[in-house]
């Protein structure tokens, strides 16, 4: 049987398209691939039909000089693919669509975390996607990223496991959505199967030295300039309320209740919650200007954009470096306030009250862990009373109690 001549690369540049519209100069050895002809163009194509039925058309690339040879070998393998059930034009045409993960990061931000979140929430997985996500994998086609894609971006943020494990949350919310809008294959979310790492959650709170040592510390960088009036008062505000960062900064003065002594939120973590504050909270407040009228301001920018996370976290790092304890995050200020008003002796519910825990054994934490300053501040006391009753040495309580409230838990 005689063998069938190919297409040849003397012929592709010998051919000329029509004055008008186009041709295509078909390989007789391959039945569907061709160059097509259109003006000064010349185009590999290819045809195949679908296992339904349907006629797709490919274009594979210019026709250059001794590119035939290795074009129709992938010609070949697209047709071979088309007879298995694939549909590689379509797969190329979704893969097109799809775009890169970070246009599907700016949608995802827009059609699902903008309105549907809380604006904290959205803040924060904006900042991740901007700052932690994007530089690694943005620029990657949202068809082609694969667990092992995701498992070294993981693997990077090691040394920062909660962030590490926010950043998958935020990845396999985006995929799941790139999945119902068909931007990916069905039950193909690559971070279904990646491990998070285990989060030691830790319960530091400062010492009186370390209290002592950041006030200083606050005071002279103020004095110098180098942290402004806003940010030092909200830092104060932290240390005494034990209110969370997001709280802080979404503090506006319509949600001052003087003459109640409190708090009235409207965005809390949990929801909407009432946090009680004290005299020395209420001081600092009214030692913040403020103009009649301009209850929609913030209260520790005084304009009405908010104090932004990065620069109070930034100021907060100059603070603790200065103060001798780098150790100590913003988010300990917060345990701080839990330990000292449970003891002041307040019971559970009344801490969770005070931070706004959502469950009691949240509260509950900082009730339990002072079991063992209670026993040793009941030694303190009994070995105290029944020396004097010995008449060998004088009372030593307020040693005792300086010693319990000042330790860490």
């Amino acid at each position: 049987m005689a063998r069938t001549a190919s297409l040849t690369e003397a012929q592709i540049a010998r051919a000329t398209a029509p004055a008008t519209g186009e041709r295509t100069l078909w390989d007789p050895s391959t039945r569907g691939f061709g160059v097509r002809l259109r003006g000064s163009k010349k185009v590999y194509v290819v045809l195949y039909r679908t296992h339904a039925g349907r006629l797709r058309r490919m274009t594979l690339g210019d026709a250059n000089p001794g590119t035939l040879d290795a074009v129709r070998r992938q010609a070949r393998a697209l047709i071979a693919r088309a007879g298995l059930g694939d549909d590689p034009a379509h797969e190329k045409r979704t893969k097109r669509d799809a775009g890169t993960v970070a246009a599907l990061l700016e949608r995802a931000l827009d059609e699902h975390w903008e309105g549907r979140s809380k604006p904290s929430t959205y803040m924060r997985v904006r900042w991740l996607i901007a700052k932690v996500i994007n530089p690694k994998i943005g620029s990657l086609a949202t068809v082609d990223v694969t667990t092992h894609d995701i498992e070294e971006l993981h693997r990077r943020l090691a040394q920062t496991p909660r962030q590490a494990n926010l950043v998958l949350a935020t990845l396999s919310r985006a995929f799941t959505l790139a999945e119902r809008w068909g931007l990916r294959p069905k039950y193909s979310n690559p971070v279904a199967r990646v491990e998070r790492f285990a989060e030691t959650h830790r319960d530091r709170v400062p010492t009186a030295a370390e209290y002592a040592a950041a006030a200083a510390a606050l005071a002279e960088l103020e004095a110098s300039s180098e942290v402004d009036a806003g940010v030092a008062a909200a830092l104060r505000f932290l240390v005494l309320s034990g209110c969370r960062l997001g709280e802080a900064l979404a503090l506006r003065w319509r949600h001052i209740d003087v003459e109640g002594a409190r708090l009235r939120l409207e965005d809390a973590k949990t929801g909407a919650r009432d946090v009680p504050i004290g005299g020395v909270t209420l001081a600092l407040l009214a030692a913040r200007p403020r103009r009649e009228g301009d209850g929609e301001h913030f209260v520790f920018s005084g304009g009405a954009e908010p104090l932004s996370h990065s620069r109070l976290s930034k100021a907060w790092d100059r603070v603790r470096q200065a103060a001798g304890c780098s150790d100590l995050r913003l988010h300990d200020l917060r345990h701080g306030v839990g330990t000292a008003t449970a003891l002041a002796g307040a019971n559970a519910f009344q801490v969770r009250a005070k931070l706004g825990h959502k469950t009691m054994a949240m509260a509950a934490r900082y009730v339990n862990k002072l079991e063992n300053h209670a026993r040793a501040l009941s030694d303190r006391v009994e070995e105290s009373i029944a020396a004097q009753m010995a008449g060998t040495s004088a009372e030593i309580l307020p040693a005792a109690a300086a010693k319990a409230v000042g330790g860490r838990s």
